[in-house]
């Protein structure tokens, strides 16, 4: 239980450490720099001590071991942790190893989001290694000055405390359970201590969670990555119309000429583009890719040399006929995801989710009404932005569509009539 809070408030504090040095202005900026300088704190932090100069790994595996159950070898690797084929209870080298628990944790949280993929689980096990070493070393002691009253001190292995502050630790920063749980089952192939592994990270990860999330859903924050998770406790109880971006850039079915058509696309910085019948009418036709449509015009000018772009037009109408117009309906995409604004949010996450889309269309009656991208949807998702039904502005711009649509016993009649049209 110790080790499983300490392991949470280590977690924490790296999380909310490692992501506030990532926030800083133009730190990450410069990654051969970054990864120099890196280089350089962890060489000069580490070489003082020997727990922290040697390397990590070896040192894991010694922090782990039982002094009755090791070679000579092994115990001269393990001169200062025993004392013959007894842990030593030393203070000095619970200090040793508290000042190596905290060295390694300031520098993995620095290090974690460098350009070099490292600074994360063996630092992680290193940290939780030495400080259940220490708390290992404190129940020896315990057990000895009360005689074995309250435990015999025979059984106290500090070895055990050290995998089991490992896992802590690893589980406070990660927040994981039963993964990492199986993980230390496969590499310790101790199944007895299996209750430990799983009490200190239940404990890491409700400690942890209480201060900060784990370090990858911060850093899938941080950066802005579109990731949806699976979110069972949250009940969605707006629309589509609530969220959908309205304020869109379009282009329309006769955008000008090449050059116009160009300029405009690299005005701005979207990826895609909607195009609609015109500026009045938002008849929606399909949206057009940036880099697609850009590629095959600039591929067009090249090889027709001859042609003047200022006077050739361009139209994504397929019905265009005009001899002097280079058609561009073909570079439509038609596939787009299309919701009605009445579309449940709940309905649009298992969109998002399930069929991997990154933007649906949000269309009435076939006009376009605005646009959900997946990564506005997961912002409004994590901060609460939504409509409000009242101040609906499609419902607004649509009453007049919806007194003209067919409604009662004029609907049925239009029904039937179809009917007898298509018998």
């Amino acid at each position: 239980v110790l080790l499983g809070v300490l392991g949470g408030l280590l977690g924490a504090f790296f999380c909310w450490g490692n992501i506030e040095f990532n926030r800083g202005a133009g730190i990450r900026q410069t990654p051969t720099r970054d990864v120099f300088f890196i280089i350089l704190f962890t060489s000069i932090s580490s070489y003082p001590m020997l727990w922290t100069a040697n390397l990590s790994s070896p040192t894991i595996r010694i922090l782990f071991q039982d002094c009755g159950n090791v070679e000579a070898s092994d115990l001269a690797k393990m001169r200062t942790l025993c004392t013959g084929t007894e842990p030593s209870l030393d203070g000095m080298l619970c200090v040793q190893l508290l000042c190596a628990c905290v060295i390694r944790l300031i520098q993995m949280t620095f290090t974690f989001g460098c350009a070099v993929p490292c600074g994360l689980f063996v630092p992680s096990l290193y940290t939780g290694a030495c400080l259940g070493r220490v708390v290992g070393i404190g129940m020896k002691l315990l057990a000895v000055a009360t005689g074995g009253a309250l435990l015999d001190p025979a059984v106290v292995n500090p070895g055990v405390y050290a995998m089991v502050g490992a896992a802590a630790v690893l589980g406070g920063v990660c927040r994981v359970t039963i993964s990492l749980v199986v993980i230390c089952l496969e590499l310790t192939g101790g199944s007895q201590i299996i209750p430990a592994f799983m009490l200190a990270l239940l404990i890491s990860k409700w400690v942890g969670d209480l201060f900060t999330g784990g370090i990858y859903d911060m850093c899938i924050e941080l950066r802005g990555y579109p990731f949806l998770h699976e979110e069972d406790d949250v009940t969605f109880n707006t629309r589509a119309c609530d969220i959908m971006d309205t304020d869109l850039v379009c282009i329309t079915t006769n955008p000008g000429t090449i050059k116009e058509l160009r300029a405009e696309l690299r005005r701005h910085e979207y990826s895609l583009f909607p195009v609609v019948s015109s500026p009045e009418d938002h008849q929606f036709h399909g949206v057009l890719h940036k880099e697609e449509i850009l590629d095959f015009l600039d591929k067009y000018v090249r090889e027709n040399q001859t042609i003047n772009e200022d006077q050739v037009q361009t139209s994504f109408d397929p019905d265009a006929k005009d001899p002097n117009t280079l058609p561009l309906a073909d570079h439509l995409d038609h596939l787009l995801l299309n919701i009605v604004p009445d579309t449940p949010l709940a309905q649009v996450h298992n969109i998002f989710r399930g069929l991997g889309v990154k933007v649906v269309i949000v269309v009435r009656f076939g006009k376009l009404i605005g646009m959900i991208t997946k990564k506005s949807f997961v912002h409004s998702f994590h901060h609460g932005h939504i409509g409000h039904i009242g101040e609906d502005p499609v419902l607004l711009d649509g009453s007049a569509q919806d007194e003209q649509a067919p409604k009662g016993n004029a609907l049925e009649e239009a029904l039937l009539e179809g009917i007898e049209g298509k018998r």
